[in-house]
């Protein structure tokens, strides 16, 4: 997390996936945008209903949250990804700069 705002970086190497269609696709760019929900169902159905299909969800690794991603590439050229996290699962305190 830097100010508030966490930076994620992903490299897709030789496995089909979704990061790596994009990479395809768009070339080396911005996959995803991220935005915390209080839970991912009903935030998805709500997109669902307005025409953005969930493209991939699931656990984040430690059963602390989940993610499902959004076809939203059409319409704003990237993916919109829903954040759940969940409630007994508290982020470690952020690390200096050095």
């Amino acid at each position: 997390m830097w100010g508030g705002v966490a930076f994620e970086l992903l490299e897709p190497l030789d496995a089909p996936s979704v990061w790596m269609d994009h990479l395809k696709k768009h070339g080396s760019s911005l996959h995803h945008v991220a935005f915390n929900v209080p839970r991912s169902a009903p935030a998805a159905a709500y997109f669902a209903d307005h025409g953005y299909q969930t493209t991939q969800a699931g656990l984040f690794t430690g059963r602390t949250g989940m993610y499902t991603y959004l076809d939203t590439d059409k319409d704003l050229g990237l993916t919109m990804e829903l954040l759940e996290i969940y409630s007994d699962f508290r982020f470690p305190p952020a690390q200096p700069s050095r």
